[in-house]
């Protein structure tokens, strides 16, 4: 994953779009096709940066579309056993993490879980990963590497509301998990992206 910028913030909150959002048959229906646009983009492009950024565009998310990545300051998370076995890590191999969001103006759009294997990586990469805001995907570009999907999952049905009201957008709408690999085949990097409520924009019409 490409970003065009990355410092370091504590985690911070999505931006809650759930007010802007009648429940009404057409916002609902809106909802659910903005999702489904969404989730096509990604699984065409290997770099979800770049789509945020047309889709920042697209949905008028900030008078600027562009995507900046903030690195989340914490304890590393602990890897999953889908991590370490789709990574083929070797016994006593490690593993480094980092966490980013992604930020179109002041929303929060993707939360993103990055595992990776710096024996994999050259010196000077880790280096960039280690003491520099370079972001994963433009401080290993030399490797050319690929992305092959592992899942991709809707975490939120809009026609599944009730009428009346705003809709409940959930904090996060949409995950993918991907994986890395160099031209030969062999795994660097396990990303899981969690899509935040804020992808989906300003609501179709503010009418009842």
């Amino acid at each position: 994953m490409i970003a065009f910028g990355l410092c370091l913030l504590p985690v911070m909150a999505a931006a809650d779009f759930s007010l802007a959002w009648p429940n009404t048959q057409a916002n609902r229906t809106e909802a659910g096709n903005r999702l489904a646009r969404l989730q096509q983009a990604l699984s065409q492009e290997p770099s979800a940066t770049l789509v945020l950024t047309r889709w920042c565009a697209d949905y008028h998310l900030a008078p600027v579309p562009k995507i900046i990545a903030l690195r989340v300051e914490g304890q590393p998370k602990a890897a999953p056993d889908s991590v370490r076995h789709n990574l083929q890590l070797a016994p006593g191999e490690a593993l480094g993490y980092r966490r980013v969001q992604l930020f179109c103006g002041d929303h929060i759009l993707s939360d993103a879980d990055n595992w990776y294997v710096p024996d994999r990586l050259t010196p000077a990469m880790n280096g960039l990963l280690d003491h520099t805001d370079t972001p994963f995907g433009l401080a290993v570009r030399s490797l050319h590497f690929q992305r092959r999907t592992i899942s991709s999952e809707r975490l939120w049905a809009p026609l599944t509301s009730q009428t009346g009201g705003s809709l409940a957008i959930p904090e996060h709408v949409l995950r993918n998990v991907g994986l890395l690999t160099t031209p030969g085949g062999q795994p660097i990097s396990q990303v899981v992206e969690s899509y935040t409520g804020a992808v989906l924009g300003t609501a179709l019409n503010s009418a009842p």
